[in-house]
């Protein structure tokens, strides 16, 4: 199992390179969204913290089954002016 650090340093870097919506949101489906499953509330933290376009982004095309974080996803990017797709 990757430790929360480097899964986070692996979805910034990919969010960086990305260059198209469509890779973005392939990027929040697949690896953000495993991320947050994995490590919950904590990715949260990171993504408010840094909230730049492409991660906002990605986290816009996130889907979660836990509902408490999913709250807490909408509420985040509710207060960065984003909806999810």
């Amino acid at each position: 199992e990757v430790d929360l650090a480097t899964a986070w340093n692996v979805v910034n870097a990919l969010c960086d390179a990305a260059s198209l919506l469509e890779t973005l949101c392939d990027i929040g489906a697949g690896p953000l969204e495993d991320t947050i499953k994995l490590y919950g509330i904590e990715v949260l933290g990171y993504l408010d913290s840094v909230a730049n376009e492409k991660l906002l982004e990605a986290a816009c095309c996130v889907w979660l089954s836990d509902a408490e974080l999913e709250l807490q996803l909408d509420s985040l990017l509710r207060s960065h002016g984003c909806q999810r797709h």
